[in-house]
């Protein structure tokens, strides 16, 4: 599942599967996000220590493709990590969770994109039919690239998230 795409701009990405090398870049990767981007994905402030804790970045960085499918985007020319994707199984694993974190720097630039496009295709080869994902209502750039890519979305007016879903098959 190593592949290698372009960006907006031009520039050559790379996707691929996480892995437990990958520890030391996914600590600096979380280093440099923002407060407003470590809200928008956890729903609330979630501190550095507590995200990038040995014991969490193990688990984390290990892909056990039963469970969780995770991606993390790379320049071509470097190891840093751009964006993460990944897919949660749930139950018997036709069904999978949904979450997308893209660096600061590399927001809008059609990441999310890519790696959404990528873990579509992985999820169809693995036996998921279905995609489901919690985003807050003020993401607007994560609610907008799921509208793109067909995501069904359920507001409710007494809660800040959205859910949705998309049938893969």
């Amino acid at each position: 599942y190593v592949v290698e795409r372009k960006l907006k701009n031009g520039e050559a990405i790379r996707l691929r599967p996480i892995c437990s090398e990958d520890e030391v870049a996914i600590e600096a990767f979380h280093k440099n996000l923002s407060e407003h981007s470590v809200r928008q994905r956890y729903f609330a402030f979630k501190d550095l220590n507590e995200r990038t804790a040995h014991t969490r970045l193990v688990h984390i960085c290990a892909n056990d493709f039963d469970h969780q499918i995770a991606l993390v985007a790379e320049p071509l020319n470097s190891q840093v990590i751009m964006g993460v994707g990944r897919l949660t199984r749930i139950g018997n694993g036709k069904v999978a969770d949904l979450k997308i974190l893209i660096g600061d720097a590399f927001q809008g630039s059609g990441l999310g994109t890519q790696i959404l496009t990528e873990l579509l295709r992985i999820a169809k080869i693995e036996g998921v039919s279905e995609i489901t994902a919690s985003i807050l209502s003020e993401n607007g750039g994560m609610l907008h690239l799921l509208k793109k890519f067909g995501f069904e979305l359920q507001e409710s007016s007494e809660s800040p998230i959205v859910f949705a879903r998309r049938i893969t098959s």
